[in-house]
């Protein structure tokens, strides 16, 4: 019993078992063929500006303020690798290969919004 919550404190056996439970759920999701999380479709198309995802649109955007990636990464808490892997996956989304011409298409796009 736990003197500050008043509740029963699991033990080490407890842990055990409901890992143990954990697993053969697990085990049993894979015999049937199931898995976890969503398999649907995409929704969103692959190439194109309506392929990019929130956070993609926002490095986008952070990209026409002119910031370095660990700029970027400080301002949303990511590292600096995470932002280069979002920037690169928008290179491709919109098949370009630099900054200046991702801020020049994130700025045309802002401007038509």
């Amino acid at each position: 019993m736990s003197p500050l919550t008043g509740r029963q404190v699991p033990t080490a056996e407890a842990s055990k078992q409901v890992a143990v439970m954990e697993g053969e759920v697990a085990s049993a999701m894979r015999a049937a063929d199931m898995r976890r999380g969503s398999r649907a479709q995409r929704r969103r198309s692959s190439i194109g500006w309506e392929s990019l995802t929130p956070t993609e649109l926002q490095i986008a955007r952070l990209t026409v303020e002119g910031l370095t990636n660990p700029k970027m990464a400080e301002r949303l808490y990511v590292s600096k690798y995470t932002v280069q892997t979002h920037l690169s996956n928008i290179f491709s989304k919109l098949q370009i290969s630099s900054r200046a011409q991702l801020a020049a298409v994130t700025a045309r796009q802002q401007a038509n919004v």
